[in-house]
């Protein structure tokens, strides 16, 4: 059964694409045509970038604390425990999440929302860590007070035209 997602964008999903546009510069702000008043630059998308930059970076630049706590007192409990802590922060060394966890709290700063895509490295027998944009992150619809992760989420990518006929060669 096919579900037209983005036929279903809600009003908040059409104000965070109101504020990339801000972001981004590709809003016109009409200004008023005085005589003799010097052409002024406008100041809006800059004050938008200047503000979703400063926070998101202000929070990015706290790392997180990762805490494994033993399951018991003894001391291989607590080598185990020592070992997952040492795992997770490999995990993000690996996949440079001190630069990635800026754009993903850039996107918490702007659109109050964020998207954190975890798929297996089979190659490096480990995890990706890959932030999603979430104007093209198409979760299932819940409710605002329902408190548990989404049953299936959708994402928009592009590829080639090339790129899609190699990787699924049943496609013409």
């Amino acid at each position: 059964m096919a579900v037209d997602l983005q036929g279903r964008r809600t009003p908040v999903l059409q104000y965070m694409q109101e504020i990339k546009r801000h972001y981004e510069a590709d809003w016109v702000v009409p200004m008023p045509d005085v005589k003799g008043e010097p052409e002024a630059a406008q100041f809006i998308p800059s004050l938008i970038t200047d503000t979703v930059d400063a926070l998101g970076m202000r929070a990015a630049s706290i790392s997180p604390t990762t805490h494994c706590p033993s399951l018991t007192m003894h001391q291989t409990s607590r080598d185990r425990a020592t070992t997952r802590r040492k795992i997770l922060h490999g995990t993000y060394h690996n996949n440079a999440w001190k630069v990635k966890r800026r754009r993903y709290y850039r996107h918490l700063a702007a659109y109050d929302t964020a998207g954190l895509f975890i798929e297996p490295d089979f190659s490096g027998n480990g995890v990706k860590m890959n932030v999603r944009d979430p104007l093209f992150t198409y979760p299932e619809p819940m409710a605002a007070d329902q408190v548990r992760p989404p049953e299936y989420v959708a994402f928009i990518t592009r590829q080639s035209g090339a790129y899609i006929r190699n990787t699924f060669p049943q496609t013409k």
